[in-house]
């Protein structure tokens, strides 16, 4: 079932809460951890799609460019494109996990928001709840990704209350036991 606003009252209980950036292999692999956890310990999936400020920013810049797989070259990169391509991922991962949830019978809502990936999820993250954050990428040997966690580390690190686990390339956040 869908929750489209996230400030209506649910059923108490343990969240889950997934921050995703992008649909790749990797966050789908992220989404079925979510189903998981919430189908073991919690009552529903609260997703939000972040759409990177910073890569927002980077678009506005006349000096940008970006590669294409298939391309033949650097060609600068248009904001009008990312912004027609960051909403059409973020329809793509609302069906996903649309469909995903409905195959459980989870409540499920999803929200896209700019700002930072992990902040968002913390922000809206309750006492109880699970942080569930999926790393988008393909990179050579998981460099990319190992950056992605430790700074994910060292910024849940400061956070008080939240203990941090990888499960393959999707970052689970628990509340530390007695913390909050």
């Amino acid at each position: 079932m869908v929750d489209e606003r996230p400030e209506q009252a649910r059923p108490a209980g343990r969240r889950v809460r997934l921050a995703l950036d992008a649909l790749t292999p990797q966050t789908r692999r992220a989404i079925d951890t979510a189903v998981r956890l919430a189908l073991e310990a919690g009552d529903g999936i609260d997703c939000v799609f972040v759409e990177e400020m910073e890569l927002l920013r980077a678009a506005e810049l006349p000096f940008t460019r970006e590669l294409g797989v298939l391309g033949s070259g650097p060609r600068r990169l248009d904001p009008a494109d990312l912004m027609r391509t960051l909403r059409r991922q973020a329809e793509e991962t609302r069906r996903a996990l649309e469909q995903a949830a409905q195959r459980s019978r989870l409540h499920w809502s999803f929200e896209v928001v700019r700002g930072a990936l992990l902040n968002e999820a913390l922000q809206r993250a309750g006492e109880h709840d699970l942080i569930v954050i999926g790393l988008a990428g393909c990179d050579v040997d998981g460099m990319i990704e190992r950056a992605i966690e430790r700074e994910a580390l060292a910024e849940m690190a400061a956070q008080p209350g939240w203990s941090l686990r990888r499960r393959s390339t999707t970052l689970v956040a628990y509340p530390r036991r007695g913390a909050r």
